[in-house]
């Protein structure tokens, strides 16, 4: 741990240690504790049985979910993926180049999908799907749109298209805003993953 640390700050960067259980090994705590590192947050991961999972959510009326498959639907999805999660300026291109650009190149396991209310791009969502199961990433809503069931809506949607495909678990990691959302879906947490900084 020590010597993964001294790597990263010999270069000028701080490191982030995640632990994943629904019980803490006070080893690897103290472990952590002894290389001064300090918990900065926890994230739920979730999951989702699709073998008879069904969506009970009616039709969002105004919202269309399309698939990311031409270069509009790539501007669309980076414009409102940057404004979601509040991306600096300063950051654009490169949270770009890794979390939309880079997985774009796959269209095979990774599937960008853009939701648009009234013809407006409002909130995005990215599956990566290897077998039988899905992980659904980058669920981000513009401000004005959050808290009327939008990116709820379009995950039953999107959850209803890898089914048909033959998946069947579905996992996500939820931030606290997500936590109240993924439930509604039919999500279970299933474990804490928690992070930890130098």
């Amino acid at each position: 741990m020590a010597s993964i640390k001294s790597f990263y700050h010999n270069r000028g960067h701080k490191l982030a240690w995640l632990t994943t259980s629904h019980n803490q090994d006070e080893v690897i705590n103290q472990a952590l504790a002894a290389n001064h590192f300090h918990q900065v947050g926890v994230i739920s991961g979730m999951g989702l049985s699709l073998k008879e999972w069904r969506s009970e959510l009616p039709e969002l009326p105004g919202l269309k979910v399309r698939a990311v498959r031409e270069p509009q639907g790539i501007e669309d999805f980076r414009k409102v993926i940057l404004a979601g999660y509040n991306v600096p300026e300063s950051m654009a291109d490169i949270f770009c180049k890794v979390f939309v650009d880079g997985p774009n190149q796959d269209i095979t396991t990774v599937q960008h999908y853009v939701g648009y209310m009234d013809g407006v791009p409002v909130t995005t969502l990215t599956t990566f799907t290897e077998g039988d199961v899905a992980g659904f990433y980058s669920i981000a809503t513009l401000e004005a749109y959050r808290s009327r069931g939008i990116a709820r809506t379009m995950l039953a949607h999107v959850l209803g298209i890898v089914q048909q495909k033959g998946v069947n678990l579905a996992v996500i990691h939820a931030t606290p805003m997500g936590r109240s959302v993924y439930p509604k879906v039919g999500f279970k947490e299933e474990l804490s993953i928690h992070i930890f900084s130098s």
